[in-house]
């Protein structure tokens, strides 16, 4: 396993006053799969203080106290930063998120127990070590939790979905008594911040594997959405997250209209861009990313025309971005129902040529503005916004050049 030049720095600094370091969880984890590690953390048995007075008078390798109530500390040589943290040993989550008792031990093996899931458990320097044999588990593909899974997610409730994650992100099942303990404990899901519950949320989302993924567990995460209704189609499936393209709208629009399409409510004609909108606030997404979702959702049942004016018109009302993700999105759903899908590439096509050619749909593309109206004599005011939108219309409709002169003329013989 190559161990980047400033880590093996730290590593043999700590290592030549007798202590144990290891390389330990992820990076080793992804080592075995064969990919190449991005985060490095340590494990060691020296404790704390002993790392600080290792390093406090080093000349270019720093330490930083962020985490040392759980024996944890950051330590940056050149601008390459690793948390390293002491064996420890837990108790008391009464946030099931944070141990309230943290103990240092001297034994590796008790700190590797107290960890997730045993892909997260191996060690590595010079060789790996890996007592709790995780690589069995990796070679079958299998995400499991370490010793008694309810305890673990007692411990810290967002295991249960960072569980789920592995699972996406690394095309993996998950282990059946661990899978039990997940749907069994999903409820302590409402201890966990928002914020960390969406983290992982959109992780899942925008794996490879999202469509199998909420296919099998959607069930863990039903209570954010709720408020979409209850399942009413034992047949509900995701399987248009197979289809859309890699984007956190499109995806979203993808996972909500799936369940839109199976929920009672759906039947009774609620709104649910209102609804929605408050789950996506719910969630701390961005007003942008929830203005995107919303207007995939309102112009879903658009019927679209290889007509270049009425596709200006669409980019004037929508913009760029949200009209190429609606048309995708239709695309993936014709693909779906095994629909022809011509018209809607035809579309794309339209508007990438629109995009190239510069041709005009926006104001802000004018050759002319509220300045060159007000020289011509018109007078400051409401005025000035509806004669640019008369003319921005024009040039869309193609009865007029978006030439300065040629604007100024038609201002003039019609306002002035």
């Amino acid at each position: 396993m190559f161990i980047p030049k400033n880590i093996l720095e730290i590593i043999e600094k700590i290592e030549i006053l007798g202590h144990e370091v290891y390389i330990v969880g992820g990076a080793v984890r992804d080592f075995l799969l064969g990919k190449e590690p991005i985060d490095y953390d340590l494990t060691t048995n020296a404790l704390p203080n002993e790392i600080k007075a290792i390093f406090q008078n080093h000349e270019y390798i720093k330490v930083y106290d962020v985490g040392i109530k759980h024996g944890t500390l950051t330590l940056c040589n050149k601008g390459f930063c690793v948390e390293i943290t002491t064996y420890r040993i837990e108790a008391g989550y009464l946030d099931m998120r944070h141990p309230d008792d943290v103990s240092f031990v001297t034994n590796i093996v008790e700190d590797l127990k107290r960890r997730d899931f045993t892909i997260n458990a191996i060690c590595y320097r010079n060789k790996i070590y890996d007592p709790l044999n995780a690589q069995a588990d990796i070679k079958n593909k299998i995400i499991k939790a370490i010793g008694d899974p309810d305890q673990r997610f007692k411990e810290d409730a967002l295991r249960i979905i960072r569980g789920i994650r592995f699972a996406a992100v690394l095309g993996f099942d998950i282990e059946i008594n661990t899978k039990i303990s997940i749907f069994k404990n999903k409820k302590l899901l409402e201890e966990i911040s928002i914020e960390r519950v969406r983290e992982e949320f959109d992780k899942i989302l925008l794996s490879n594997n999202s469509c199998y993924i909420f296919n099998i567990y959607y069930d863990v995460f039903f209570d954010f959405f709720s408020e979409l209704g209850n399942i009413y189609n034992i047949d509900m499936n995701f399987n248009i997250l197979k289809l859309t393209p890699n984007n956190i709208v499109l995806k979203l629009v993808g996972f909500l209209y799936s369940i839109i399409l199976n929920t009672n409510q759906f039947i009774e004609k609620i709104d649910y861009k209102f609804v929605i909108n408050k789950i996506l606030k719910n969630f701390k997404y961005s007003s942008d990313v929830i203005h995107r979702v919303l207007l995939i959702i309102e112009y879903i049942n658009l019927e679209f025309k290889t007509d270049k004016v009425f596709i200006k018109k669409m980019l004037n009302k929508i913009g760029v971005e949200n009209l190429i993700n609606l048309v995708t999105f239709k695309v993936c759903l014709s693909k779906i129902h095994k629909e022809d899908d011509l018209l809607l590439q035809k579309v794309l096509e339209i508007i990438n040529k629109i995009i190239v050619n510069n041709e005009v749909y926006s104001l802000k593309q004018l050759n002319i503005n509220g300045n060159d109206l007000v020289l011509l004599g018109i007078k400051e005011g409401p005025k000035i916004g509806y004669i640019l939108n008369e003319v921005l219309q024009l040039i869309i409709n193609e009865k007029l050049s978006n030439e300065k002169n040629i604007i100024c003329n038609y201002i003039i013989s019609t306002y002035l």
